[in-house]
């Protein structure tokens, strides 16, 4: 990515490497780390740079990596991206890296991915930790809920027009009142490429998001079957689901959401995991949302999931 001028350099102490599986070229992290393999998925839309600030944390338990899926960050964009597919991609780079049992922890989409390699291929996973990334898009009650939240998701057009729009987008959304770690500046300039004009266009194409986000209303679509899951498994929840805005009517709206939707489906999906994972352990943190939780918080994240890996 050309960014001009700007001489601002990811500080993580990562290696950036690409692999081609499954006929795509998969970019991925490499931070090193003593012990088993530890690999992160990260989310729908997202860059493996989202656990810039986390995975330094955990080198001394593992040998940290993680990858851009598919038409995610500067991983090559190609069709299909149904679920069996990405896990496939997950398999082969694997053998590519001469990985064979892992600790795997998935953010948001990465859920999926995890359950599913847990579920065809257990002996090849030690551990899987779920970093919010249990709330199932496949459930219809939380599509509806995602349908209606009271702020966007996604960043708009006019956030596109320079790299300090789509941080000023960020910051004042779902980095709103919290600092800006270099693990966030890392990360959102990695989802996008600059133009020549100094706009910015998304690494990921929209077909991408269209096919995926169909994936889940599909009914051959995949549907998580805890019950085949064997690994020890470990599921931390930020306090919320949307950012705290300052504006106090939006402020209002937001937690009325928050009540009325992210709460009772989270208590059901908790219990739903307590019933079909009786031996997972389950961390629900004081504060953080879903888009800024490990960023903010990566001592806490890593605190839990050292517990964990020692299984």
């Amino acid at each position: 990515m050309d960014h001009g001028t700007d001489a601002w350099r990811d500080p993580s102490p990562h290696a950036s490497r690409f692999a081609t599986v499954n006929g795509v070229r998969l970019n991925y992290l490499d931070w090193g780390g003593t012990g088993p393999p530890l690999v992160l998925i990260p989310g729908f839309g997202d860059t493996p740079h989202c656990f810039d600030s986390l995975a330094p944390a955990l080198r001394d338990r593992c040998r940290v990596l993680a990858y851009a899926r598919r038409g995610h960050g500067r991983s090559h964009a190609k069709s299909p991206y149904d679920t069996d597919t990405l896990v496939e991609d997950l398999r082969q780079l694997l053998d590519h890296l001469g990985l064979d049992a892992v600790h795997l922890a998935g953010w948001s989409l990465g859920g999926g991915e995890i359950t599913r390699f847990a579920e065809v291929d257990p002996a090849r996973v030690l551990t899987l930790t779920y970093l919010d990334a249990a709330l199932d898009r496949s459930n219809v009650d939380w599509r509806q809920a995602m349908a209606i939240a009271p702020v966007s998701l996604f960043p708009d057009t006019k956030a596109l027009r320079s790299l300090d729009a789509y941080r000023r987008w960020w910051q004042s959304t779902w980095f709103a009142g919290v600092p800006w770690p270099d693990a966030a500046e890392a990360h959102i300039r990695d989802m996008v490429d600059r133009q020549p004009d100094g706009t910015l266009r998304p690494t990921s194409p929209e077909s991408m998001f269209a096919e995926v986000v169909a994936s889940y209303v599909s009914p051959t679509g995949y549907r998580r079957d805890y019950g085949k899951v064997r690994a020890p498994a470990l599921f931390v929840f930020p306090a919320t689901w949307l950012p705290a805005l300052p504006d106090p009517e939006l402020h209002r709206r937001i937690d009325e959401w928050q009540a009325a939707h992210h709460r009772p489906i989270r208590t059901a999906v908790i219990e739903r995991l307590r019933l079909e994972l009786p031996g997972a352990r389950i961390v629900q943190l004081d504060a953080g949302n879903h888009n800024n939780f490990f960023l903010t918080q990566p001592a806490e994240v890593a605190a839990a999931m050292r517990v964990h890996l020692a299984r």
